[in-house]
């Protein structure tokens, strides 16, 4: 894969044993935390930085409080301290005064609130999720031994080739651009079946049939336990999951392509692989596979010793810690509720698809359990419930 798609064309670094390169850190000296250097001022984290350090030389330790001001981490332009805006008092707003194109600006503002929170209510989602992964800590003794990963998940993008046609005329490859989908510490410990529980997907959640015409409602099924194979690629190894009896090797196929083409390629099990057994490049994007064409790249990003300001809660890991959340798709309706039906080929509705919550779906398209016009439905899985 490397010879394909160059590590230097990434700023990827050299391929790392993690095992040893955990076992490098451990010998690192721990400095004792009886001291909470985060309330310190300056001076003050400087003199017990001196006194860990051993640093008995007046000009190191002024060479060392050079070396480690803060004003070396910003910016000339850059703004410290954050600005404090005052609350700003609002009037009240006469009968009268309701003419005014300020006015009604403002109260068309004002019944566009609940639409508005609806949108971003995920913002408030985040934060919980968030905080409920923090909540338990400091219940392990903090270690050199026990390091953390942060591994960065993408969404899947899409990719295809140009036709003859299109090549001739100079078109080149279509894709999209890769975003940001959540990013995930774990600790040596954790096996890559841990991880894989751990990466959220909408291709795992919504299993979308088609609705029968005899049926008003339908329940969506889950696509991971219907179809619960996957695998990721790391460093010319297919990692296969293959923890349940409906599980199917992926890899099997590609691994035969490559066969023939003197492309060596290993297997592994993901269930019996833990993180530490790994040799990776940190920037370097690998591969996770799965619901059939679901291609996720994810990336190494950061390796450290666990410390007081982490989670300690080895329990908890793998620990999502941040996660893209899109903005929720309304009802094409009423605006108001989200999305749970997907409506194609119909004879009396505007769009073709068209998105419908629940009651807008009930109301337009069945009278008295019966089916109205001619179309086909879908269950709509929001990619925001899953956050």
């Amino acid at each position: 894969m490397d010879k394909i798609y160059l590590p230097e064309r990434f700023n990827s670094s050299e391929k790392i044993n993690l095992n040893d390169e955990f076992k490098a850190l451990a010998h690192f000296k721990l400095y004792p935390s009886k001291v909470n250097t985060d309330k310190l001022r300056n001076k003050e984290y400087h003199e017990v930085l001196c006194k860990e350090l051993n640093i008995s030389d007046p000009n190191e330790q002024r060479r060392l409080r050079e070396v480690t001001h803060e004003k070396l981490l910003t910016a000339e332009d850059e703004e410290c301290s954050p600005r404090t805006l005052s609350k700003r008092k609002r009037g009240h707003v006469t009968d009268n005064s309701t003419t005014l194109a300020t006015v009604k600006a403002r109260q068309m503002f004002k019944s566009q609130i609940t639409e508005i929170y609806a949108k971003h209510k995920h913002h408030l989602d985040t934060y919980e999720c968030v905080k409920a992964g923090n909540a338990q800590r400091q219940v392990d003794s903090p270690s050199a031994t026990i390091c953390a990963l942060s591994i960065r998940i993408y969404q899947p993008f899409n990719f295809s080739y140009p036709s003859r046609l299109e090549a001739r005329n100079g078109q080149g490859n279509v894709y999209s651009n890769l975003r940001f989908s959540q990013e995930i510490l774990v600790l040596p410990s954790n096996t890559l079946a841990e991880l894989r529980d751990c990466i959220k997907c909408h291709a795992d959640e919504g299993l979308s049939l088609e609705l029968k015409e005899e049926e008003s409602e339908h329940t969506v099924g889950n696509s991971k336990a219907e179809y619960p194979s996957g695998f990721f690629f790391v460093e010319n190894v297919f990692y296969n999951d293959l923890r349940r009896p409906n599980s199917f090797d992926y890899s099997e196929v590609i691994r035969g392509w490559g066969t023939d083409r003197g492309i060596k390629m290993d297997v592994g099990s993901m269930d019996l692989t833990r993180i530490g057994d790994l040799s990776v490049r940190f920037g370097y994007p690998y591969v996770y596979q799965h619901q059939g064409r679901c291609e996720h790249i994810f990336t190494f990003g950061d390796g450290w010793v666990l410390n007081t300001r982490d989670n300690l809660d080895t329990d908890k890991y793998p620990l999502c810690v941040s996660i893209h959340t899109p903005y929720s798709r309304l009802c094409s309706v009423c605006g108001v509720d989200g999305s749970q039906w997907v409506c194609v080929d119909s004879d009396r509705m505007p769009l073709n698809p068209m998105l419908l919550c629940e009651s807008c779906f009930k109301c337009y398209n069945f009278v008295d359990g019966k089916r109205v016009g001619s179309f086909k439905a879908y269950p709509f899985v929001d990619k925001k419930v899953l956050v």
